[in-house]
């Protein structure tokens, strides 16, 4: 009984500093890595609307073992395709070259894709939904432009 009305008033004070709606599923993506080229602003086909697209590189694990000389190679290197729909992230974006360190947080999505003839099923392939981008280390972009 004591534990029921404990759970009860933690649930309210949890949502009561909140505005948002309760979600109960959550798939998200937490990035810092460096941008591999410029973002690229990009329009689409069917709907005319224009969206942002930037390759983000990540590396993860040790470092390999070290060679005669005592040089360690590299851990591999990941490489991750961001989107982001909105209009302000996207002229913010655009200030940024390849290169700049970044700590990005998108939405993770899976879009399926259909299977090829002789499949039985079709693979799918990660969507990452910018939400959030913060510049750690600004690199200089390729074109020159740096409208801010």
């Amino acid at each position: 009984m004591f534990s029921r009305s404990v759970s009860q008033i933690a649930k309210t004070s949890v949502r009561g500093i909140s505005t948002s709606s309760i979600r109960s599923d959550v798939a998200r993506v937490t990035l810092v890595g460096r941008l591999g080229a410029d973002p690229v602003i990009r329009t689409s086909e069917k709907t005319g609307t224009q969206y942002c697209v930037y390759p983000i590189a990540t590396s993860t694990g040790p470092l390999g073992p070290a060679d005669e000389q005592g040089n360690r190679a590299d851990p591999p290197t990941s490489w991750h395709s961001v989107w982001s729909f909105q209009e302000f992230a996207n002229k913010k974006l655009l200030t940024l070259g390849k290169g700049s360190t970044v700590y990005v947080e998108a939405d993770l999505t899976m879009k399926e894709q259909p299977a090829e003839e002789g499949q039985k099923r079709g693979t799918a392939t990660p969507f990452l939904l910018h939400r959030t981008i913060q510049v750690i280390n600004r690199q200089a972009r390729a074109d020159g432009e740096t409208t801010e």
